[in-house]
């Protein structure tokens, strides 16, 4: 076997969405994603004021239709990583893509109602961050068999890693290294650059993929009842 394809991704890894922040500021809020990918994946397509059941949605679209990163025009956000708690094995074919889920709640007239009665069935496991229009943190798991709902304190700064392209010890640095930096993360381009700083392929420790990178950054500022999303593509 050659030395490349040890270093291929297995199949029970789904790539996607690795690095998200959250970080309450004086007056307003920055929530950060980083999407880590195949190269080859084809990039998505931005959607702005997509109409659908009377609400505006703004997002950037996979190519499978759904979206990772969203919010509506009533200032709901939703973002998603790939995997529960734990990495889990894959057992394809699964019933519908996990962006799919995040249009479909994102568009409901109730979200937080919506999250406890959507069919996650044979839905691969994920994990879902909303930041409601009335400034309340939620994180949503579904593990495959569970969902788990926790409210967070929104008054403080959280970050999460993908439990499918890292370790638990990587997540626990991470969140050592996050807080320590805090206080100079002042501004959506100081958080962007943290952002850039620790893209999935310069990670000092543990397996990195070839064909799996940091392919885009999304920066969502709340300010003063305004939401302001800036997508950058780094391919």
């Amino acid at each position: 076997m050659k030395i490349s394809d040890m270093l291929l991704p297995p199949s029970n890894i789904k790539r996607s969405m690795c690095l998200v922040s959250f970080v309450p500021l004086a007056n307003s809020v920055v929530i950060t994603s980083s999407r880590d990918e195949d190269t080859e994946r084809k990039k998505p397509s931005l959607v702005h004021h997509y109409i659908r059941h009377e609400k505006q949605l703004n997002f950037p679209q996979d190519v499978k239709g759904g979206t990772w990163v969203g919010y509506d025009n009533f200032n709901n956000f939703l973002v998603i990583l790939n995997g529960a708690r734990t990495k889990h094995q894959r057992i394809l074919p699964y019933r519908k893509s996990r962006g799919l889920i995040v249009l479909e709640l994102l568009d409901a007239k109730d979200i937080p109602m919506a999250w406890k009665a959507v069919d996650l069935e044979n839905i691969e496991p994920f994990t879902l961050l909303h930041y409601s229009s009335e400034g309340n943190l939620w994180e949503w798991i579904w593990d495959g068999q569970n969902k788990l709902t926790t409210q967070l304190d929104a008054k403080f700064a959280h970050c999460w890693l993908s439990s499918t392209l890292y370790t638990p010890e990587e997540w626990a640095a991470m969140k050592i290294k996050f807080q320590t930096l805090l206080p100079n993360l002042i501004t959506p381009e100081t958080i962007r650059k943290f952002h850039l700083e620790n893209r999935y392929e310069t990670k000092p420790d543990g397996v990195i993929y070839p064909s799996v990178k940091t392919v885009s950054n999304t920066t969502v500022h709340f300010k003063e009842e305004a939401v302001f999303m800036d997508y950058l593509d780094l391919r």
